[in-house]
């Protein structure tokens, strides 16, 4: 009993962080996942074509997070922001609690929570309202389904093969899914020397093809992982983890516990230290994959924690949670606390946006990248946008063209009249709002420190 009141206070207190951390600012990309999944729930319909851009206009798009998208405006319509972050919340706090029962298998409690105070440090640039939640959910499911074949429950990989087509229209992180699948299913073969066994991972790869985009909603997070497009490299999620920045520190710590406790001699079915080592590489090279890789760790240390004489190894995870605990609750909680609190619109230039509306409605908009999102959610219909958080329709733009206005590099006037932009909403420190700002053409509108509107006369 005590034991279980322990889990619940940890568990509850991990998911009060989670919601905090999220509540300090929304995320940019939430804007235009909760125009999408409006269409979803409202319309009956998955957007394939590009809907909230003139610049792209058209063009076909990769529904891969379609489903995600529709809970969450679902969710907000029920009950706002609020609701939002409390739900979100609960994704993290099942995906905590999907590794204590992982954890759980190899050791005992002071040890598994200690760990999982470890996760929860490793997690602290996540805690936001974002589909991928759902792929940090269920990738904690299938490591603790490959944790019970690993022990013998040789119908996890159905379980699997049943899942993956639900998680493949909710987040296009579902090929984790399907890669741990596949080596399940290889392993088994090659102990079985049977074809046959190979039947959950065709399965589970079949269904993920009753898709809004049919074939393509498989092929395509591999073409994305295998051939990156051009402008990945420029979204801060997919570039390389930098070791100097402070962010870094939680998986400094776990690769220092990693080099301490040693991937070898684990004599286990599923091949744990090979997958790990290739989620390490994929997770130091885009760090978008730094919490997958986390919770594969984990695996690894509640293999290689037995061993360890008990006083070690509680000191080490104690002082390895500890840390975690105090830099995480100093770097959730340290904030001027603002009223209202929850507002979904904090920190994005909202006056600029109504009187965009009021005034010019129809016109054209060049925007900073991080605002598009936003201006998705409060402008369309009646103005469309020239760029957002999206990656699918711009893989051009955001390299060129939209480079080259925010930096006003020469020939900028020339890209402006083509694209026939006669409102800008720019930060103040862009290049561009300042070569607009001297320009007679163009005039200042508002300026509230934040956010700067010109209009071209």
């Amino acid at each position: 009993m005590r034991s279980r009141l322990l889990t619940g206070v940890f568990l509850a207190v991990l998911g009060l962080l989670a919601a905090f951390k999220m509540e300090r600012m929304a995320d940019h990309d939430l804007f235009w996942q909760l125009k999408d999944g409006e269409i979803v729930a409202r319309e009956g319909r998955v957007p394939v074509r590009e809907e909230f851009s003139f610049t792209a206009q058209g063009c076909a798009l990769a529904a891969h997070a379609w489903g995600a998208e529709a809970v969450t405006y679902l969710v907000w319509r029920a009950g706002g922001y609020r609701a939002l972050c409390a739900f979100n919340a609960g994704l993290f706090v099942a995906i905590f609690a999907i590794l204590l029962a992982l954890l759980r298998r190899r050791l005992p409690l002071p040890e598994s929570l200690c760990l999982l105070g470890l996760a929860a440090f490793t997690f602290l640039n996540f805690y936001a309202v974002r589909a991928q939640n759902w792929t940090f959910l269920l990738f904690a499911l299938f490591l603790y389904w490959t944790a019970l074949w690993d022990d013998g429950a040789d119908w996890a990989p159905w379980a699997m093969a049943g899942v993956v087509p639900a998680w493949a229209n909710l987040h296009g992180g579902f090929m984790l899914g399907l890669a741990l699948l596949g080596l399940l299913c290889l392993r088994r073969a090659w102990e079985t020397r049977r074809l046959a066994t190979l039947g959950p991972a065709g399965l589970g790869a079949a269904l993920c093809c009753l898709h809004p985009n049919g074939v393509t909603g498989l092929v395509y997070p591999i073409w994305f992982m295998a051939f990156p497009p051009p402008g990945r490299s420029l979204i801060t999620e997919w570039q390389a983890l930098d070791f100097a920045d402070k962010t870094a520190s939680p998986y400094l710590l776990i690769l220092a516990l990693l080099i301490w406790l040693g991937m070898t001699g684990i004599k286990r079915r599923f091949p744990w230290a090979p997958w790990t080592v290739v989620l390490a590489v994929l997770a130091l090279r885009g760090r978008k994959l730094l919490p997958e890789f986390t919770m594969a760790a984990l695996a690894i240390m509640s293999f290689k924690l037995g061993p360890v004489p008990r006083r070690h190894r509680r000191l080490v995870l104690l002082g390895a949670a500890l840390l975690a605990f105090g830099v995480t609750g100093w770097v959730t909680l340290k904030r001027p606390w603002s009223k209202p609190l929850w507002d979904l619109e904090r920190g994005y230039p909202r006056a600029a946006a109504e009187l965009i509306a009021q005034r010019y409605p129809g016109r054209r908009i060049f925007h900073h990248y991080d605002w598009g999102g936003y201006l998705i959610y409060k402008l369309y219909p009646k103005n469309l946008v020239f760029i957002d958080g999206r990656l699918d329709p711009y893989w051009q733009l955001l390299p060129g063209d939209y480079a080259a206005l925010r930096d006003a590099r020469p020939g900028w006037r020339n890209l402006l009249d083509g694209y026939k932009v006669t409102l800008a909403l720019l930060k103040p420190d862009d290049r561009l709002c300042h070569e607009l700002s001297r320009d007679r053409a163009w005039k200042t509108v508002l300026d509230d420190g934040r956010s700067v509107l010109l209009a071209r006369e």
